[in-house]
């Protein structure tokens, strides 16, 4: 490698692996270790993937150049979740507590509960609009005769 890195790129990777390490961890490890009962596959697999960038960015302080590859899963799966998930909620002005979640990169208990929430709100009103749309009238030129 015929370039250096400069250190002030090397100390910015260090501050984001210590901002990952710290955030994450007070948030979702003292969640793992006091969870009581099973878990929701999905929110397991998401306190899972956030203990486990918690620890690889632990990783990161001491190798943060070997570690990069962290940092770029989590703006590419951030930015796939803004594209995929936050901007159709915004344009139905539905997201700000998901957005809060996301943007402060940590998961409380009381997160999770108003997510479920919103989830069970989301699931109620889109299963009202499917029971609207079966109620209207179809179009096909001619009567369905019973």
């Amino acid at each position: 490698m015929s370039e250096e890195t400069s250190m002030f790129r090397l100390y910015l990777m260090r501050l984001l692996y210590l901002l990952n390490f710290v955030m994450l961890g007070l948030s979702v490890w003292p969640e793992i270790i006091s969870h009581a009962g099973a878990w929701d596959p999905v929110k397991g697999v998401a306190f899972s993937f956030w203990a486990a960038l918690s620890v690889l960015s632990g990783l990161g302080l001491r190798y943060p150049l070997k570690m990069l590859p962290l940092l770029l899963l989590q703006l590419l799966y951030k930015s796939i979740w803004v594209i995929a998930i936050a901007l159709p909620l915004w344009s139905a002005f539905r997201s700000v507590e998901l957005t809060r979640i996301m943007a402060m990169g940590g998961v409380r208990r009381s997160d999770c509960d108003s997510l479920a929430l919103c989830d069970s709100q989301l699931r109620e009103e889109a299963g009202r609009s499917m029971e609207m749309s079966s109620l209207r009238p179809h179009k096909s030129g001619k009567e369905n005769i019973q």
